[in-house]
Protein backbone atom coordinates (compact mmCIF):
# COMPACT_ATOMS: atom_id res chain seq x y z
CA UNK A 1 0.00 0.00 0.00
CA UNK A 2 1.61 3.10 -0.75
CA UNK A 3 2.08 6.35 2.03
CA UNK A 4 -0.13 8.50 0.51
CA UNK A 5 -2.89 5.93 -0.42
CA UNK A 6 -5.55 4.55 2.12
CA UNK A 7 -4.61 4.84 5.64
CA UNK A 8 -6.40 1.35 6.45
CA UNK A 9 -5.44 -2.13 4.99
CA UNK A 10 -7.30 -5.60 4.83
CA UNK A 11 -6.28 -7.58 8.02
CA UNK A 12 -5.90 -11.45 8.16
CA UNK A 13 -9.38 -11.51 10.43
CA UNK A 14 -11.29 -9.33 7.44
CA UNK A 15 -11.13 -6.04 9.50
CA UNK A 16 -9.31 -2.88 8.91
CA UNK A 17 -6.10 -3.03 10.03
CA UNK A 18 -4.98 0.83 11.09
CA UNK A 19 -1.50 1.15 8.90
CA UNK A 20 0.06 3.65 11.60
CA UNK A 21 3.31 3.99 9.75
CA UNK A 22 1.13 5.83 6.27
CA UNK A 23 -0.81 8.04 8.90
CA UNK A 24 2.45 9.05 10.38
CA UNK A 25 3.70 9.81 7.06
CA UNK A 26 1.10 11.52 5.80
CA UNK A 27 0.96 13.79 8.54
CA UNK A 28 4.84 14.71 8.83
CA UNK A 29 4.43 15.32 4.98
CA UNK A 30 2.02 17.80 5.17
CA UNK A 31 3.47 19.30 7.91
CA UNK A 32 6.91 19.20 5.83
CA UNK A 33 4.94 21.09 2.86
CA UNK A 34 3.79 23.65 5.34
CA UNK A 35 7.16 24.27 6.43
CA UNK A 36 8.77 24.58 3.17
CA UNK A 37 6.53 27.48 2.20
CA UNK A 38 6.45 29.78 5.13
CA UNK A 39 9.25 32.38 5.08
CA UNK A 40 11.35 31.60 8.32
CA UNK A 41 14.74 32.45 9.46
CA UNK A 42 17.93 30.12 7.78
CA UNK A 43 18.96 29.12 11.23
CA UNK A 44 22.88 29.42 12.17
CA UNK A 45 23.06 25.72 12.83
CA UNK A 46 21.12 22.32 12.59
CA UNK A 47 18.48 22.24 15.06
CA UNK A 48 19.12 18.34 15.40
CA UNK A 49 17.40 18.02 18.55
CA UNK A 50 14.10 18.38 16.79
CA UNK A 51 15.51 16.29 13.93
CA UNK A 52 16.45 13.96 15.84
CA UNK A 53 12.71 13.29 17.59
CA UNK A 54 11.43 13.08 14.29
CA UNK A 55 14.10 10.32 13.38
CA UNK A 56 13.34 8.59 16.43
CA UNK A 57 9.63 7.97 15.73
CA UNK A 58 10.69 6.75 12.26
CA UNK A 59 12.51 4.39 13.68
CA UNK A 60 10.34 3.09 15.69
CA UNK A 61 7.71 2.41 13.56
CA UNK A 62 9.75 1.11 11.18
CA UNK A 63 11.69 -1.67 13.05
CA UNK A 64 8.42 -3.38 14.18
CA UNK A 65 7.43 -4.19 10.23
CA UNK A 66 10.97 -5.08 9.32
CA UNK A 67 12.11 -7.06 12.22
CA UNK A 68 8.84 -9.05 12.41
CA UNK A 69 9.92 -10.31 8.56
CA UNK A 70 12.88 -12.23 9.58
CA UNK A 71 15.81 -11.66 7.98
CA UNK A 72 15.51 -9.38 4.57
CA UNK A 73 17.26 -10.54 1.33
CA UNK A 74 19.81 -8.54 0.24
CA UNK A 75 18.02 -7.37 -2.89
CA UNK A 76 15.32 -5.94 -0.61
CA UNK A 77 17.45 -4.46 1.49
CA UNK A 78 19.30 -3.03 -1.19
CA UNK A 79 16.24 -1.30 -2.67
CA UNK A 80 15.17 0.08 0.53
CA UNK A 81 18.52 1.61 1.20
CA UNK A 82 18.74 3.06 -2.63
CA UNK A 83 15.72 4.56 -1.74
CA UNK A 84 16.68 6.31 1.03
CA UNK A 85 19.92 7.75 -0.48
CA UNK A 86 18.18 9.01 -3.26
CA UNK A 87 15.86 10.56 -1.00
CA UNK A 88 18.86 11.93 0.62
CA UNK A 89 20.47 13.55 -2.68
CA UNK A 90 16.93 15.06 -3.46
CA UNK A 91 16.99 16.48 -0.36
CA UNK A 92 20.18 18.37 -1.10
CA UNK A 93 19.33 19.11 -4.40
CA UNK A 94 15.96 20.65 -2.69
CA UNK A 95 18.54 22.82 -0.46
CA UNK A 96 19.30 24.96 -3.51
CA UNK A 97 15.58 25.46 -4.63
CA UNK A 98 15.00 27.62 -1.75
CA UNK A 99 14.93 31.01 -1.78
CA UNK A 100 17.50 32.87 0.27
CA UNK A 101 17.34 36.54 1.19
CA UNK A 102 18.14 39.65 3.79
CA UNK A 103 15.63 40.80 5.81
CA UNK A 104 17.70 43.96 7.57
CA UNK A 105 20.09 41.54 9.44
CA UNK A 106 18.35 38.59 9.34
CA UNK A 107 18.48 36.05 6.81
CA UNK A 108 15.42 34.62 5.47
CA UNK A 109 14.56 31.20 3.58
CA UNK A 110 11.08 30.15 1.85
CA UNK A 111 10.58 27.07 -0.64
CA UNK A 112 8.73 27.34 -3.80
CA UNK A 113 6.76 25.12 -6.22
CA UNK A 114 10.14 23.59 -7.36
CA UNK A 115 10.78 22.83 -3.81
CA UNK A 116 7.75 21.29 -3.81
CA UNK A 117 7.89 19.81 -6.81
CA UNK A 118 11.24 18.19 -5.53
CA UNK A 119 9.60 16.68 -2.38
CA UNK A 120 6.71 15.21 -4.60
CA UNK A 121 9.57 13.32 -6.82
CA UNK A 122 10.94 12.07 -3.98
CA UNK A 123 7.86 10.33 -2.04
CA UNK A 124 6.87 9.07 -5.54
CA UNK A 125 10.34 7.20 -5.43
CA UNK A 126 9.74 5.54 -2.04
CA UNK A 127 6.68 4.30 -2.73
CA UNK A 128 7.77 3.10 -5.47
CA UNK A 129 10.67 1.30 -3.89
CA UNK A 130 7.89 0.29 -1.55
CA UNK A 131 6.36 -1.40 -4.51
CA UNK A 132 9.72 -3.03 -6.03
CA UNK A 133 10.71 -4.64 -2.46
CA UNK A 134 7.38 -6.37 -2.22
CA UNK A 135 7.49 -7.93 -6.14
CA UNK A 136 11.32 -9.21 -4.77
CA UNK A 137 10.43 -10.41 -1.63
CA UNK A 138 10.47 -7.94 0.97
CA UNK A 139 8.06 -7.25 3.37
CA UNK A 140 4.11 -5.43 2.43
CA UNK A 141 3.93 -1.87 3.41
CA UNK A 142 7.54 -1.07 3.80
CA UNK A 143 7.38 2.12 2.20
CA UNK A 144 4.93 3.07 4.85
CA UNK A 145 6.21 2.05 7.53
CA UNK A 146 9.80 3.55 6.71
CA UNK A 147 7.91 6.50 5.38
CA UNK A 148 8.01 8.89 8.73
CA UNK A 149 11.89 7.29 8.75
CA UNK A 150 12.54 8.25 5.05
CA UNK A 151 11.10 12.11 5.92
CA UNK A 152 12.70 12.55 8.94
CA UNK A 153 15.90 11.72 7.04
CA UNK A 154 15.28 13.51 4.00
CA UNK A 155 14.17 16.19 5.77
CA UNK A 156 17.36 16.69 7.99
CA UNK A 157 20.13 16.38 5.24
CA UNK A 158 17.78 19.15 3.67
CA UNK A 159 18.32 21.07 6.69
CA UNK A 160 21.83 20.54 6.62
CA UNK A 161 22.70 21.70 3.20
CA UNK A 162 20.33 24.62 3.88
CA UNK A 163 22.05 25.84 6.67
CA UNK A 164 25.45 25.31 5.11
CA UNK A 165 24.19 27.16 2.05
CA UNK A 166 23.49 30.56 4.22
CA UNK A 167 27.03 30.06 6.16
CA UNK A 168 28.29 31.00 2.82
CA UNK A 169 25.60 33.61 2.26
CA UNK A 170 26.23 35.13 5.83
CA UNK A 171 30.95 35.07 5.15
CA UNK A 172 30.07 36.70 1.93
CA UNK A 173 28.04 39.30 2.82
CA UNK A 174 30.44 39.87 5.65
CA UNK A 175 33.43 39.94 3.84
CA UNK A 176 31.32 43.19 1.61
CA UNK A 177 30.32 44.60 4.52
CA UNK A 178 34.16 44.18 5.79
CA UNK A 179 35.28 45.45 2.10
CA UNK A 180 33.00 49.01 1.98
CA UNK A 181 34.36 49.71 5.62
CA UNK A 182 37.74 49.26 4.77
CA UNK A 183 36.74 51.52 1.62
CA UNK A 184 34.91 53.81 3.47
CA UNK A 185 38.41 53.98 5.73
CA UNK A 186 40.94 54.75 3.14
CA UNK A 187 38.45 57.39 1.47
CA UNK A 188 38.41 59.29 4.85
CA UNK A 189 42.10 59.36 5.29
CA UNK A 190 42.69 60.19 1.51
CA UNK A 191 39.97 63.13 2.10
CA UNK A 192 42.36 65.56 4.70
CA UNK A 193 45.75 65.30 2.35
CA UNK A 194 45.55 68.84 0.21
CA UNK A 195 43.13 70.12 1.94
CA UNK A 196 44.70 71.93 4.59
CA UNK A 197 44.64 75.89 6.28
CA UNK A 198 45.53 77.88 3.20
CA UNK A 199 49.20 79.80 3.54
CA UNK A 200 48.55 82.79 1.34
CA UNK A 201 48.39 85.94 2.97
CA UNK A 202 46.12 88.30 2.84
Amino acid sequence: MGMLGTAFAAGGNGLGQLDVGAIFGVLFFGYLLYRQVQARPVPREPRLQQQGLFLIVGLMLAVPLLSGHGKLSGAALGILLASFVVGATLAVARAHTVKLWWDGQRLMRKGGALSISLWLVSVALHIGAGVLNHVVGGPAGAESATAMLYLAVASTVQQVALVQRGKRRRIRARAARQEREAQAARAAQAAPEGLGPSTVDG
